[in-house]
């Protein structure tokens, strides 16, 4: 009998946790309307098995100056077995008339004390003799974070500077092993109108690419909603003005699940992810017209601490960054359910279209840049994809199949996603339309807008949790007077778990 209370009342305790961590993370959630969370026993037991132990004494992240002729400083955190390492660079700058300059280091003086770092650093912007320039920045360490300061000190008379282009880039972004879309997968931005959400779900412009016609199908740059309130120009960046980022914050989950890698500028005119890869959060110059203000975090991979801390340092923000009740998190690859390769593209029914092998071009190639080896163009993971053609005039195009559903997670699908790749001539957005339906019941319908030659998972949280059974998964377009083509890959379902992963933050 002693063992039945003992065992219940540690039952409770786990339960009483895992719901006031799931109540206290919405910070503001939904905003439309109330969240439930409804936690199972079984699902508790599971995700206290997950939990991850903060360091009892975690330890300041060690700063190191980079070279004797940059501002770029290295940055690594030993509260984890990987030791994650990342640098700084101080790439660039935005001048008027909006000209991108590099800033060309020529010499720094260095002073360093515990946790503390200061650095002068002098030279051309884009090396030019007639445009010296003289930049001071402090960084000041703590366990999970570093706070830095620049402060342009002397710069040519005829050169007025908008905005600093920190690249905040490390190993752990581009491991060569990595597939090339994992990294808009594994990287998360905060949106003015849907809030926390994945690089790799987001609207995004025309992929960026290279002259030898490189891309990179992670690439994504949000402009920033405050800014335009603010300034109300536009600086020409890469991100879609129509899925604005709310806040300066970008970050970036481990290989591992075991920490987070986040960077914000304050007053940041556009946030996100660039070539090597690296995480870009672009600040503006404060109202001294010479300053600027950036935030580095490496922590466990905790949504609370991060949003405390970062809330701490960008106070403005509290209200406006939220985690919608249905957010696909903690970060899970899901579970592949067809990869759109050789004989499972049978299992497809198209209508007015054709499903086919999709065949790369090879003249674009998506790369993981320096370390990694080339993939081909349109495939975000395995070996192939599919085609899915719609010639013009032939009316509103349908596929769909269906799905058996055994739930290798005892707390059931949350959500369903797939990748789909923008292949069409037709420069104007497509939307496409994506339901999942269980028998006669709608479990969740969106309409995704797909603009020219982009890519992104349309993603599907169910209205239910889905343990066992059919699940018909449904694509449609609209007639279109110009033929229209999709690459598309890797059908996939997802389990959200808001108690895995978590930290007891004191």
């Amino acid at each position: 009998m002693k063992h039945y209370a003992t065992a219940a009342i540690r039952l409770t305790a786990v339960f009483l946790l895992c719901q006031f961590a799931a109540v206290s993370t919405l910070y503001g959630a939904d905003k439309a309307a109330g969240s439930e969370f409804k936690e199972k026993e079984s699902e508790i037991m599971t995700s206290k098995n997950d939990l991850i132990a903060t360091p009892a004494a975690p330890q300041p992240i060690v700063m190191t100056h980079a070279n004797d002729k940059s501002a770029s400083v290295y940055f690594e955190s030993l509260n984890f077995d990987a030791k994650p390492k990342f640098v700084l660079h101080m790439e660039g700058v935005r001048v008027k008339p909006w000209s991108n300059p590099y800033l060309v280091g020529e010499s720094v003086d260095v002073k360093q004390s515990e946790n503390y770092l200061e650095l002068i650093a002098r030279g051309k912007l884009d090396g030019k003799q007639d445009l010296p320039y003289v930049l001071k920045m402090t960084y000041k360490s703590e366990p999970y974070r570093v706070k830095i300061r620049g402060e342009i000190i002397e710069l040519a008379d005829k050169v007025e500077i908008a905005m600093i282009g920190p690249c905040f880039q490390g190993e752990p972004f581009f491991d060569k092993e990595q597939l090339p879309f994992e990294i808009a997968h594994r990287s998360f931005v905060f949106h003015e109108s849907s809030g926390f959400g994945w690089f790799s779900d987001g609207q995004r412009s025309r992929a960026e690419y290279q002259q030898n016609g490189e891309e990179g199908p992670w690439i994504n740059v949000y402009q920033t909603a405050k800014y335009l309130k603010l300034e109300k120009i536009f600086f020409g960046c890469f991100g879609d003005s129509r899925s604005l980022a709310v806040a300066p914050l970008v970050g970036w989950v481990s290989d591992d699940e075991k920490y987070i890698v986040a960077f914000a500028g304050k007053n940041a005119s556009e946030v996100g992810l660039r070539w090597n890869p690296c995480l870009h959060s672009n600040p503006c110059l404060l109202a001294d017209g010479k300053s600027f203000e950036t935030v580095i975090y490496i922590l466990p991979a905790d949504r609370d601490l991060l949003m405390r801390l970062y809330l701490e340092d960008f106070p403005e923000d509290a209200g406006e960054i939220w985690f919608p009740a249905n957010a696909l998190w903690p970060f899970t690859r899901g579970t592949l359910l067809g990869g759109f390769e050789s004989d499972d593209i049978k299992n497809w029914s198209a209508s007015n279209a054709s499903l086919v092998n999709y065949t790369s071009n090879p003249s674009r190639p998506w790369v993981f840049r320096y370390m990694s080896p080339q993939k081909p163009e349109g495939i975000t993971e395995g070996t192939g994809s599919a085609a899915w053609e719609i010639p013009a005039g032939w009316g509103e195009a349908i596929l769909s199949r269906t799905v058996k559903i055994e739930s290798p997670h005892q707390g059931g699908i949350t959500h369903i996603g797939l990748d789909v790749m923008s292949r069409s001539e037709d420069q104007q957005p497509t939307e496409i339309n994506l339901s999942i339906a269980k028998g006669e019941k709608s479990l969740g319908e969106n309409a995704f807008i797909m603009n020219y030659w982009t890519n992104r998972r349309l993603l599907i949280p169910l209205s239910e949790e889905v343990r066992d059974g059919e699940l018909t998964i449904t694509l449609k377009l609209k007639q279109r007077d110009f033929p229209q083509r999709f690459a598309l890959d890797n059908l996939r379902m997802f389990v959200r778990d808001i108690c895995a992963g978590r930290v007891d933050v004191g």
